[in-house]
C-alpha cells in the first residue's frame, strides 16, 4: 500500500463532504432512495419485540442495503416507489454460527424485510410495514460521531488480502479528541492527528514508538501493516458497534468493533 500525501488527503476530505451534500446521483431513482441512500441505521424493535443490543443494522448504498442481521452480515437489493419499498431476490449473508435468541432473531429479521412493502423516514427514525400496516421493523438513525470512540480490529487488508489479527494481541484505534488518533498494532503505538467530515476521513503526521518486539510471530508485520491501513484511511460507516474503513477507491481497509 502507498502512503497518501497530506495534500491529496486533504482534497478527498473536502470532495467527500461536496459529495455527501448532493442528491443528484444519476444511480438513484425516486426521492425516497436519494433520502435512504448514504444513511446507517440500528435496529430497536422487530415483530413488536425490543431489541437489548446493536447486532441489526441497516446501511443503505443507491441499490442495496447491508448490514448485521444479529448474527451474519448480510446483503440484499431494495427498490422503492414513493414510500413503497421491496427487497427483491435472496439475500447474501456470511456463515457463522451464533447463540440461539442471535440467529431466531436473525431468520425473523429477513422474514421482516421480505415482507415490508411501505416505510417511514424521518430525520432520526426509519421504519418498514408489512400490507396490513404492522410494524416489522423500526431502526434508530446510527451515530457517525468518532470522538471518544475506541473499536477493536477484526479484520484488516494488507497486500495478500484481508486478515484477522493474530490470537490475543492489542489491535484497536482511537479517536481520542476531536482531532487526536491513537492505535496498537500489539507492539508499538501509533499517534496523529485526523480530520472527519461527512463520512469522510483522512489521517496526517502518523508517528511511532520504536520496539522492536518478536513475539508472537508475526507481530512486526502486522504492525507495518497497520501503518499502511491508518495512511490511507479516506471514508468510513458506523453501523451498531461496527465500524467500517475504506480506501480511496472504496476498498476496505478495516472492520472493527466499538470497545465497551
Amino acid at each position: 500500500m502507498r502512503f497518501q500525501t497530506v495534500g491529496s488527503a486533504l482534497a478527498l476530505l473536502l470532495m467527500l463532504a461536496s459529495c455527501g451534500s448532493s442528491n443528484d446521483d444519476p444511480s438513484t431513482s425516486g426521492e425516497d432512495m436519494a433520502e435512504l441512500a448514504g444513511t446507517s441505521w440500528t435496529a430497536t424493535t422487530l415483530a413488536g419485540e425490543d431489541l437489548d443490543n446493536e447486532r441489526i443494522t441497516a446501511a443503505f448504498s443507491a441499490k442495496s442495503i447491508a448490514g448485521g442481521s444479529g448474527c451474519n452480515r448480510y446483503w440484499r437489493d431494495y427498490e422503492t416507489d414513493g414510500t413503497s419499498i421491496s427487497f427483491p431476490g435472496s439475500h447474501a449473508l456470511t456463515k457463522m454460527m451464533c447463540d440461539a435468541k442471535s440467529m431466531r432473531q436473525e431468520t425473523e429479521y429477513h422474514e421482516a424485510l421480505s415482507n415490508a412493502e411501505t416505510f417511514d423516514l424521518s430525520e432520526e427514525s426509519l421504519t418498514f410495514y408489512n400490507g396490513s400496516g404492522d410494524t416489522l421493523v423500526a431502526y434508530v438513525r446510527a451515530s457517525q460521531e468518532l470522538v471518544g470512540t475506541t473499536w477493536n480490529v477484526t479484520s484488516y487488508a494488507t497486500d495478500s488480502g484481508t486478515v484477522s489479527p493474530i490470537v490475543d494481541t492489542e489491535m484497536w484505534v482511537a479517536f481520542e479528541t476531536e482531532t487526536g488518533l491513537a492505535a496498537t498494532a500489539g507492539c508499538n503505538h501509533f499517534s496523529g492527528t485526523y480530520m472527519a467530515n461527512d463520512g469522510g476521513l483522512i489521517v496526517s503526521e502518523l508517528a511511532q514508538t520504536e520496539m522492536a518486539c518478536v513475539e508472537p510471530e508475526g507481530i512486526m508485520d502486522q504492525e507495518s501493516a497497520m501503518g499502511d491501513v491508518i495512511n490511507a484511511f479516506a471514508s468510513y460507516t458506523i453501523e451498531g458497534n461496527q465500524i467500517t474503513i475504506l480506501d480511496q477507491s472504496g476498498q476496505t481497509l478495516l472492520t472493527a468493533e466499538r470497545q465497551e
